[in-house]
């Protein structure tokens, strides 16, 4: 018998192996083998049974199984092969993606534990207890407390008893192992080794649903008659609108056909209030996957999913690879938000749009919710892929908060002794203080100052590892390139101009400059900064939440973390401190990017009865996005970025690939670059491709990085994969680079 492996290195091919006889029944698509690969052994995915034996050719024999049981279920195994030929990767770089590393290192026996259970009804437990008291008290006494250990669960469903484990049973009633084994060989307990899911930290009383407006109701059940079918939604909510009750309800629909649900969100700040949410309804079900968790954390949690007692998961970008049993539906919650999209790794992949490929191979539903839809999304729903649902309303507050917008040219003029902090927003916040309310300062951009700026000549120290400018972080004394991480005693850095020989200013404001700021505004007040600085410790995050929902601080200044998805009755006042920082950035996605920022900042007021005042600070307050933001006109600001797109044939209207070219010598890439797109313009202009246009080479907007020069060509296509196939790959294929990589990002964000 042969299999076809697939390993988790960038290996275009997979291989053929003969299987030793012993595995023959055992072995399945899906499981995990160790194999020889050249000199070393390897692991790999069985992704094939049988395939054609090839005369005069010796195969290989596998080495051994690594589990017992498929870890990749056939919908996964598709749409694994459906992200290696839209992604652009290898099929064993697609599966490593499914399985975190903490699974790939140890088998399901990592979470296996003895469990002591009684045999016999426990009164004839305390009965023989009673008879062995002189003659075996050791054993008497075990029997005694494992037969009141179940006893006090007797009244509880059998699914929410808690079985007692070996050692803890040995451990709190002084006795030993070989005492329980002589019980259980006289047949009064059975010893089984059992997987152990550990009880959640917390007990959760499922709260009461509340009552769903006309509106969430007709969206729910327009959901709910797609069930066990394929269907993408676009559930289009203003903030407060109740997008997550609807999400619960379907939920609830899916659990109660003994179904199984994912529910993502873009940031691991939104997963404690979210979890808390889904846990007070649907109890220890509740899973969650996210990059902050330990290893043994979620590998345990991974488990609990795959085996089935874990029936909801709720998780960042990589939950969408969760292995759920019979999946249900499938929820996008801020669809809109480009943390989806994996830049760092191969393959490249947008959580987006692999749900909605996963909800496509597994039959059900999925729900992108939104108050700011992408304009992919928006295409796709008026090309009749998607459909909307729309929640025009909040639940609760009668109406959108109040939003003042600022000018920040002219504030300065008046009262450049306040800073960023406009006369506008230091009332608001002053009299939200009085009023014993909370308020929320939003500003993406971490450190105390940004820049260290020569004001003669503009010139900007950088990193010398990447085209960035260091960051001063006051508490740290040091600066620090936020690509690479390294950093530089600021105090030991020569602060000079290299060409002018004047010292070099600090210019501009991050976080922790705008809490000193108000530290000194508002000495009373409790000031809470939750940046990546800050919630660096694991648990953070909840801790910071946690004493904000609590009333423990009054004024939470943050960054992208803050700003979508939190839900606090208490918060009346939001200020946006510099609209400006996500505008005027080399993407066309900017004006976009700005648009749902604002938006969703400013939908963190007046969640609650009482109203909400949100000021807006911009040095270009009559940029259409920012205009369109503030006056909430979400149609027109759509409107008029699409009929924009269209004209450029930019996405949504067509599909780009960045071919990045990088290299450790700047001339190298620059070489490289332009050898692949001399190669590539050759093929276009014999293949006579109107579907597609070249763009570069030239460098990278990032043109530095990590020690790496960075230069890119862009194609755009009306269709990715045949673009891969016909016009990428056959040149790749024949490109030899010397001293460079090159690396394929499809639909890059």
């Amino acid at each position: 018998m042969l299999v076809r492996i697939a390993f988790e290195f960038n290996l275009d091919a997979a291989y053929d192996y003969r299987v030793p006889p012993e595995y023959e029944r055992a072995l399945a698509v899906g499981m995990r083998v160790a194999a020889p690969l050249g000199r070393a052994m390897r692991t790999g995915y069985v992704i094939a049974l049988d395939p054609p034996h090839e005369p005069r050719v010796s195969y290989k024999l596998i080495e051994r199984l690594v589990e017992n049981e498929p870890l990749i279920t056939p919908p996964l195994m598709k749409l694994a092969a459906f992200m290696t030929r839209y992604y652009f990767c290898s099929l064993g770089k697609a599966l490593r993606c499914f399985l975190p590393a903490s699974v790939r290192k140890r088998d399901g026996s990592a979470i296996e534990v003895y469990f002591a259970r009684p045999a016999r009804p426990l009164d004839e437990l305390l009965a023989a207890a009673h008879a062995l008291g002189r003659r075996a008290p050791r054993q008497a006494k075990a029997l005694q407390q494992l037969a009141e250990f179940y006893g006090s669960q007797a009244g509880l469903p059998p699914g929410q008893q808690t079985p007692l484990r070996l050692s803890d049973l040995c451990l709190r009633y002084e006795t030993t192992t070989a005492v329980i084994r002589q019980l259980e060989s006289r047949g009064w307990l059975t010893i089984a080794l059992e997987k152990h899911w550990p009880a959640p930290a917390e007990s959760f009383i499922p709260g009461a649903a509340p009552e769903l407006t006309r509106k969430q109701q007709a969206a729910v059940d327009t959901v709910l008659d797609a069930r066990d079918s394929f269907r993408t939604f676009l559930l289009h909510g203003i903030t407060g609108s109740g997008k997550t009750e609807v999400y619960l309800r379907v939920i609830q629909d899916a659990i109660a056909r003994g179904k199984g649900a994912i529910v993502l969100v873009p940031e691991i700040a939104l997963t404690p209030q979210t979890v808390e949410r889904f846990r007070s309804r649907f109890g220890a079900c509740v899973a969650v996957l996210h990059s902050s968790l330990g290893d043994f954390e979620r590998f345990q949690q991974w488990w609990s999913i795959k085996d089935g007692h874990a029936r909801v998961v709720v998780g960042a970008r990589s939950a969408v690879f969760a292995p759920v049993r019979d999946l249900g539906v499938i929820v996008v919650d801020e669809e809109h938000e480009h943390t989806y999209k994996q830049e760092d790794e191969v393959p490249r992949y947008h959580a987006r749009d692999i749900a909605v490929m996963r909800g496509k191979l597994e039959s059900c539903p999925v729900i992108l919710g939104s108050a700011t839809p992408s304009l992919e999304s928006i295409a796709n729903v008026r090309a009749g892929k998607y459909t909307l649902l729309d929640l025009p309303e909040r639940v609760v507050a009668e109406a959108l908060p109040m939003i003042e917008l600022v000018d920040l040219r002219e504030e300065t003029k008046v009262a450049p002794q306040l800073g960023v902090i406009s006369r506008s927003l230091r009332a608001a916040l002053q009299s939200c203080l009085g009023r014993h309310e909370q308020a929320l300062l939003f500003l993406n951009r971490r450190g105390y100052c940004p820049f260290l700026v020569c004001p003669q000549c503009g010139y900007v120290y950088q990193c010398d590892q990447c085209a960035v400018s260091m960051t001063f972080h006051a508490h740290r004394k040091a600066l620090l390139c936020h690509l690479c991480g390294k950093q530089e005693d600021y105090e030991a850095v020569t602060r000079f101009c290299p060409d002018c020989r004047v010292k070099l200013n600090l210019c501009g404001y991050g976080t922790e400059r705008i809490e000193r700021t108000l530290s000194h505004l508002f000495p009373e007040a409790r000031v809470q900064r939750m940046d990546r600085d800050t919630t660096v410790r694991k648990g953070s995050h909840e801790r910071i939440l946690s004493s904000f929902a609590r009333g423990e601080v009054d004024i939470l200044l943050g960054t992208q973390m803050i700003a979508k998805g939190l839900d606090f009755r208490n918060v009346t006042v939001v200020g946006v401190v510099n609209a400006d920082v996500s505008l005027h950035v080399p993407d066309f996605r900017a004006p976009e990017t700005t648009f749902q920022l604002i938006t969703q900042v400013a939908g963190r007021a007046g969640r609650g009865e009482k109203p909400g005042f949100v000021i807006v600070q911009s040095f270009t307050p009559e940029h259409p996005a920012i205009q369109c933001a503030v006056n909430g006109s979400w149609q027109e600001f759509a409107e008029n970025e699409l009929a924009e797109r269209k004209a450029l044939w930019y996405p949504p209207f067509s599909h780009l690939i960045n071919i990045l070219v990088k290299g450790k010598t700047e001339e190298q890439v620059i070489l490289g670059a332009q050898e692949l797109a001399d190669a590539l313009t050759k093929l276009h202009e014999r293949q006579a491709k109107r579907s597609i246009a070249l763009l570069g080479p030239a460098p990278a907007p990032l043109a530095r990085a990590h020690g790496y020069h960075r230069w890119q060509i862009t194609v755009k296509t009306g269709s990715a994969p045949h673009a891969l196939e016909t016009f990428i790959q056959p040149v790749l294929k024949r490109y030899r680079p010397r001293g460079t990589q090159v690396i394929i990002d499809v639909d890059p964000v």
